[in-house]
C-alpha cells in the first residue's frame, strides 16, 4: 500500500517553489518600475496639454477684447500717464491708484460676466484713479474671491503659498537710475488666502514702460491701451501671456506666493528663465520656477506661453537670454524667432 506521505511519480505537483515565486515577484517589480514612469509621463503629458489650452483661451479671451474694444487690456492700474512721478509710485502714492491687474477686463470673454458686472464699487476707466485701491471695495472684493479654473495650470497647486497672496506686481523705479520689480502681498492668514489665483500673467517685457527700459516694453504695462497694429516685431514674435509659479521657499520647499487674478496682471522678463546657481543650501541649479519675479512652470525642461498671435509654445528654460528679452518686447525692431 502506498502511504499518503510519498507522491507517486505519476501525481501532478501544487503550488510553486520558493524559487518560482521569487522570480514571478522579481518580473512583477520589474514590470511595475517600467510602467510608474509610463504612467507619470502621461499624467504630466496630460497636464500640460491642459495647461496649454489654458494658456489658450486666455491668449483668445484677450483677442475678443481686442476685437470689441479696438485695444487690449492695460496690464495694471498704476498712476496716470499724467503724474510726472509715474516711474517711482507706488500702492502707497497719493493721489490713490486702483493697483488691480487686466483679467477683470477679460471676465467678459471668459464666460465669467457675472464676476466683472458685479464690481460695482471701483472705477474701471483706464483713464480716471479712484480713492481707493481694489482691496479697499466690498462688492469687488467679494468676487476676487471666485476660482477660476481656466486660470490655473492642473500641474502647480496655485493655492498652497507659504507666505502670501500678491495684490499687486509691477515695475518700479526706486532711484533715477535703477529698476526694480515691486510685490504686494497680503499675509496667508484669513480671508485675504480665499482670493482667486492665477498661474498666467501678462508680459510686461523687460521692466515695463519704465524710463529707461522702454526699448524691450511688453504688450501689458501700466495703464497701457496697446492694440495689435502696434506691435511692430510681429504679432508670432512676441509673448502674451506665460506661465508662473509664484516661487517656493527653496528647492525642497513649498510654494512662496499665489497671484490673485484680480490684483496681479504682469510678469516682467528683466531677470530671465534659464536656470541659476543657488549653492548656499547644496541646492546646485535653481530653475525658474523657484523665483516669484520670474516666468516658470512645473513641467519639466520648459515654460509654456502664449504668443501675441494667439499661438501657444513652449519655451526652453535654457533659453538664451537675449533672444529672451527680445521675444517680450514689442517694438524694438530686434526680433528673436522662437523655434516650433
Amino acid at each position: 500500500m502506498k502511504s499518503h506521505l510519498v507522491r507517486g511519480v505519476g501525481e501532478r505537483r501544487l503550488g510553486f517553489t520558493l524559487v518560482e515565486l521569487l522570480v514571478v515577484i522579481a518580473i512583477i517589480g520589474v514590470l511595475v518600475a517600467l510602467l510608474l514612469p509610463a504612467v507619470q509621463f502621461a499624467r504630466e503629458a496630460a497636464r500640460r496639454s491642459q495647461c496649454q489650452n489654458n494658456l489658450k483661451q486666455v491668449g483668445i479671451a484677450a483677442h475678443l477684447h481686442h476685437d470689441t474694444m479696438r485695444r487690449l487690456p492695460q496690464g495694471y492700474m498704476g498712476a496716470l500717464d499724467s503724474d510726472p512721478n509715474r516711474h517711482f509710485a507706488n500702492y502707497l502714492s497719493t493721489p490713490v491708484a486702483q493697483w488691480h491687474g487686466l483679467f477683470p477686463y477679460l471676465l467678459p470673454y471668459m464666460e465669467q460676466e457675472h464676476l466683472r458686472t458685479g464690481m460695482t464699487d471701483l472705477e474701471f476707466d483706464v483713464e480716471k484713479l479712484d480713492t481707493k485701491q481694489w482691496w479697499g471695495t466690498s462688492l469687488t472684493w467679494d468676487k476676487a474671491l471666485w476660482n477660476i479654473p481656466t486660470l490655473i495650470c492642473p500641474s502647480t497647486n496655485a493655492y498652497a503659498n507659504n507666505t502670501g497672496v500678491t495684490a499687486a506686481l509691477y515695475p518700479y523705479r526706486n532711484s533715477p537710475t535703477s529698476g526694480t520689480f515691486q510685490l504686494v502681498y497680503f499675509l496667508p492668514q484669513g480671508s485675504p488666502n480665499l482670493l482667486g489665483r492665477t498661474n498666467y500673467l501678462g508680459s510686461s517685457g523687460r521692466l515695463g514702460d519704465l524710463v529707461g527700459f522702454e526699448l524691450y516694453q511688453g504688450v501689458f504695462t501700466r495703464r497701457s491701451q496697446n492694440n495689435f497694429g502696434g506691435i511692430s516685431d510681429g504679432t508670432s514674435n512676441c509673448f502674451f501671456f506665460g506661465e508662473t509659479t509664484g516661487g517656493k521657499q527653496s528647492q525642497y520647499g513649498t510654494v512662496k506666493f499665489g497671484h490673485s487674478w484680480m490684483g496681479t496682471g504682469v510678469m516682467a522678463t528683466a531677470w530671465g528663465i534659464d536656470p541659476v546657481s543657488a549653492g548656499t543650501n547644496g541646492e546646485g541649479k535653481l530653475t525658474s520656477k523657484y523665483f516669484w519675479y520670474k516666468y516658470g512652470s512645473e513641467h519639466p525642461g520648459i515654460v509654456q506661453f502664449t504668443m501675441t498671435d494667439g499661438a501657444v509654445k513652449s519655451v526652453s528654460e535654457n533659453m538664451n537670454f537675449t533672444a529672451y528679452i527680445r521675444l517680450s518686447g514689442i517694438r524694438d525692431n530686434r526680433v528673436a524667432q522662437l523655434e516650433n
